[in-house]
C-alpha cells in the first residue's frame, strides 16, 4: 500500500461485498484493508481471500482500521446505521442502492455527510456498463440529435437501475405517472418496502416527463425471463435512433439494432454485473482520490428513492406527480 492510496473497508460480506472487494483489487488508488459482518464465516473468507482484517463490530473497525473510504453493502434495510457511523467517523461512504428504505432516512444521509463534510455516492452500476455509457456521451454529443422520446421494457430486478439509467440519460426528470398491479408476496422480502416501489411484481408502467421536454415510458414485471431478458432499450432522436434488445446479466451489450451509433455500441466491451459493480467502485474510489464528485451522489440516490415514491403516489390518485 501507497501512502497516496486511499484505505477502503466494507460492510456487509454478501455478494454485494464481494463485488465491491473485486473492485477495490483493480482500483490503483485504493487498498482494501477491513471486511465487517455480523456472520463470522462470510467475514473470514473475504478477509482471508483479500487479505484484509475481519471485523465483527462497525465500531471497532472504524476505531482500530481509521478508514478513507467505506462501503456499505448490507441488506437494503440496513444501510442507514452503518452509513452515518461511517461518516461521523470522517469516513467517505459508497453505499448500494437502495440508499435507504425510507425518504426521512435518506434525507437524514445526505444531512449526515452535509454536516461532515464527508462525500457520500450511491452504487448505480448500470451506468459503467460501457454500452450504456458510450450512448450517454453519443446523446450528449449529438450523434441522434434533438432526443425526443425513449422507451424500456425491464424485468423488476433491473426497474431501479433503469430509473437511474433514464435519468443519466435524459436529463433531471420532472413528473411522473403510473400504474400498476402490485403482489408484495411474489416478491422477495428483502425488496419489500413501505413508501417506494423498489421492485415491482406482476406488472407496471410509467411515464416520466423530463424538464427538457423528453418522455420515457417503462414497462416491468417480475414475470419475465432474467436469464435472457434483463432490458431493451430504444432512444429516438430527429436523427436517428438506438434500439438495444436481448440484455442479460451475463452481457450488457445484447443485441444493437442497426442505426447510427450501432457500429460504436457493439464495438464496446460486452461485461457482466459483476464488472460493472466493479467498475463503479473504481469510479468511486478515483473521484474521491482526485477531490471531484463521484457519479451518483447521495443527493442523486435521494431524487431515485424521490421516483420511485412518486410511482406509487401515482397510481393512487391515477395521475401525475411532480417532483
Amino acid at each position: 500500500m501507497t501512502e497516496s492510496q486511499l484505505r477502503a473497508a466494507i460492510v456487509g460480506c454478501g455478494g454485494a461485498g464481494r463485488n465491491h472487494a473485486a473492485g477495490y483489487r483493480n482500483a490503483a488508488n485504493a487498498e482494501l484493508v477491513a471486511v465487517c459482518d455480523l456472520d463470522r464465516n462470510r467475514t473470514d473468507e473475504l478477509a482471508t481471500e483479500y487479505a484484509a482484517e475481519p471485523f465483527f463490530d462497525l465500531a471497532d473497525l472504524l476505531t482500530e482500521v481509521q478508514p478513507n473510504v467505506v462501503s456499505v453493502a448490507t441488506p437494503e434495510r440496513h444501510h442507514v446505521e452503518p452509513t452515518i457511523m461511517s461518516l461521523e467517523e470522517g469516513a467517505d461512504v459508497f453505499c448500494e442502492k437502495i440508499m435507504a428504505h425510507s425518504l426521512d432516512d435518506g434525507r437524514e444521509m445526505v444531512e449526515t455527510a452535509e454536516r461532515a463534510g464527508r462525500t457520500l455516492a450511491v452504487d448505480y452500476n448500470y451506468r459503467h456498463m460501457p454500452s450504456f455509457a458510450r450512448l450517454a456521451e453519443a446523446i450528449e454529443v449529438g450523434h441522434l440529435g434533438e432526443v425526443h422520446f425513449a422507451s424500456v421494457d425491464v424485468h423488476a430486478y433491473g426497474w431501479h437501475h433503469v430509473l437511474d439509467l433514464l435519468v443519466f440519460l435524459m436529463g433531471e426528470p420532472q413528473a411522473i405517472r403510473a400504474t400498476l398491479e402490485h403482489d408484495q408476496t411474489v416478491v422477495d422480502e428483502r425488496f419489500h418496502l413501505d413508501d417506494m416501489l423498489y421492485v415491482p411484481s406482476n406488472a407496471v408502467s410509467a411515464t416520466i416527463k423530463f424538464t427538457n421536454g423528453t418522455l420515457a415510458s417503462i414497462a416491468a414485471s417480475i414475470h419475465t425471463e432474467l436469464s435472457d431478458h434483463l432490458i431493451d432499450l430504444a432512444v429516438y432522436g430527429t436523427d436517428g435512433r438506438f434500439r438495444l434488445t436481448g440484455m442479460t446479466p451475463e452481457d450488457s451489450t445484447g443485441t444493437v439494432a442497426p442505426g447510427p451509433l450501432a457500429d460504436d455500441i457493439r464495438g464496446v466491451d460486452s461485461i457482466d454485473l459483476n464488472e460493472s459493480f466493479e467498475r463503479s467502485v473504481e469510479a468511486f474510489v478515483n473521484a474521491v482520490h482526485s477531490g471531484e464528485t463521484p457519479p451518483t451522489t447521495g443527493a442523486d440516490g435521494l431524487v431515485r428513492m424521490e421516483l420511485e415514491r412518486a410511482v406509487l403516489k401515482a397510481n393512487e390518485i391515477d395521475g401525475w406527480v411532480r417532483l
